[in-house]
């Protein structure tokens, strides 16, 4: 990882001159963005968090209405998630270009343009009368307001110094995360069951709209026409930036970590609108008090704590910036993401006190933030210039990953309901104590409970690579070793199908594995492994196939 010095962090070329749409700002502008007063750019982060604030808010204020949503239109549950699929996938897709065009032709211009876009595009929704042309234009209100995400993080990387940045990150994306889930379900509860639940789609559009005056008016531009830049600001090229490994690990780490978030928020108001809780929808919008609480503290928390981080490795290292130290930091809140969500799944599952599933909630949203906080100003650092981008494709990664969460955890609530596999998800996440413990303390629960895909828990640890959960199943009492999936892969198949040797030590090592392939017209383990791994020898003689070889020489 490149170091420097933090007096030359960030400095790209530019052309200073104030263009006519300049002249709409009345916040002085500087020509070198740092040089802000704190004030000028406490305010500035105000701007922008509440810019980021539109697109998740617009996402959450649908929540409570979901049912109602069915009721008129008559759609599946998963029609009515897909109002919020498209969304996000609109999320994912949009901040690419936007970001790339706000290093082009400036922060503000990119701001004003997208915000007017998803103004009309909201209101067109307001007045839609079939489900098709609301999440058409869903998407197309999703296109607009995505700007902020990725172009509020490079407005602080604009006017903020590295050792500052996490702690502005941290309000941030406090802000992006903190407000919606805590005000929008309350305020869209209120308003449908006053006025209907087009009344959330006008008031989006008067808040939309009322956001590009704000950036029109008092939003100063950080970063000055890079004329010189222009071929490097395609948005594709900078996808390859997702090739770098620690921005590919730190991105797939927080992508997952959403998608979590997503499939949470969808799923609670089911949970807590049925039995025994019988909650109405400003009552559910009440419950996501709890993981905002996570988030507020969480923020906080990793923020200041990643800032001391780095402070330190520059005081130690004469001056110089290493943005990789920000991540020790990651380590206080990776334990708390899967326990909350577990404790949450399982409470709920047992129908106890409300209050005690959103204990879970809390310890979820504190984990959450405190990766957050840590990982995004890490990203923005370790490609000076280019933080926008490197954000942009970490919407891109987590939105999508969250589109597929948001149509998958409806038909999963209705399935299996809201915890039924608390075992899958521990297996899943890798949580080898939290295994052990659901083991341990819960008589009635099922290692062979098969999810959404048809994945049982053995199927998902083989699937994760979790040597230490496979070994600890492999010797539960009633474990079903040929379990089928959806695609008719038993763990053993997906094993070779993934080639993973190491786990296909494990299960022939196990009496009564079967040996038949998912191939219903090439049932012979040997030949199918054959065909799906030959690919692989290109590069050398595969090591499962020679495993394989040698332990079913005689057996198939």
């Amino acid at each position: 990882m490149a170091e420097s010095k933090s007096k030359s962090v960030d400095n790209i070329p530019s052309t200073n001159r104030p263009s006519w749409f300049d002249r709409f700002c009345f916040a002085q502008r500087h020509e070198d963005p740092k040089s802000h007063s704190p004030w000028q750019k406490k305010s500035i982060v105000v701007i922008i968090t509440l810019s980021a604030f539109t697109a998740p808010f617009a996402s959450c204020i649908r929540f409570p209405s979901f049912t109602t949503l069915a009721d008129h239109f008559h759609p599946t549950d998963s029609q009515v998630a897909l109002t919020t699929t498209v969304f996000l996938i609109g999320l994912a897709i949009a901040p690419l270009w936007w970001s790339s065009w706000s290093q082009e032709y400036g922060r503000r211009p990119v701001l004003v343009a997208s915000f007017l876009i998803s103004a009309i595009a909201v209101i067109i929704c307001a007045v839609a009368n079939s489900l098709p042309l609301i999440i058409v234009f869903r998407l197309t209100e999703a296109l607009g307001c995505s700007s902020a995400q990725s172009v509020g993080a490079g407005v602080i990387g604009d006017i903020y110094l590295p050792t500052e940045r996490g702690s502005a990150l941290g309000g941030f994306y406090l802000g992006t995360l903190i407000g919606p889930p805590l005000i929008a379900p309350i305020i869209g509860g209120a308003l449908q069951i006053w006025l209907g639940w087009r009344a959330t789609l006008y008031f989006m559009a008067i808040f939309t709209f009322a956001t590009t005056i704000l950036i029109l008016l008092a939003l100063p531009e950080t970063l000055w026409l890079q004329k010189l830049q222009r071929d490097a600001a395609a948005p594709l090229p900078k996808l390859k930036l997702l090739f770098v490994p620690s921005i590919a690990l730190s991105v797939s780490h927080v992508s997952i970590c959403f998608a979590s978030l997503y499939c949470f928020n969808t799923t609670l108001p089911y949970a807590y609108s049925a039995p025994p809780y019988h909650f109405s929808s400003i009552e559910v919008g009440l419950c996501y008090i709890s993981n905002c609480l996570g988030y507020a503290i969480g923020s906080v928390a990793g923020g200041r704590l990643s800032d001391a981080k780095l402070r330190q490795y520059q005081q130690t290292h004469d001056g110089l910036i290493n943005p990789v130290a920000r991540l020790q930091t990651v380590w206080y809140g990776v334990g708390f993401v899967p326990l909350g969500l577990l404790l949450y799944g399982w409470l709920v599952e047992r129908q106890v006190f409300w209050l005690a599933p959103l204990v879970g909630a809390f310890l979820f949203g504190l984990g959450l933030m405190m990766i957050t906080s840590t990982i995004m100003p890490f990203l923005v650092d370790v490609r000076p210039g280019a933080g926008a981008s490197v954000v942009a494709d970490l919407n891109f990664v987590r939105n999508i990953l969250a589109a597929v969460d948001t149509v998958v955890s409806p038909v999963a609530v209705s399935s299996i309901g809201v915890g039924k596999s608390p075992l899958y998800m521990a297996a899943n996440f890798g949580s080898i104590e939290v295994v052990k413990l659901l083991l341990a303390v819960e008589e009635e629960i099922d290692p062979n409970c098969k999810y959404i895909v048809g994945w049982t828990t053995l199927i998902a640890a083989v699937t994760t690579r979790r040597k230490d959960v496979v070994e600890l199943l492999l010797g539960v009492e009633g474990i079903d070793l040929n379990c089928r999936d959806s695609h008719g892969y038993t763990a053993l198949a997906r094993a070779v199908f993934m080639g993973f040797t190491d786990m296909v030590e494990l299960l022939l090592a196990k009496e009564g594995v079967d040996l038949e392939s998912p191939d219903p017209e090439n049932p012979n383990l040997w030949e199918w492994a054959e065909a799906v791994r030959a690919g692989w020898t290109f590069w050398g003689e595969d090591s499962t196939l020679i495993f394989l070889r040698t332990r079913l020489a005689g057996r198939l």
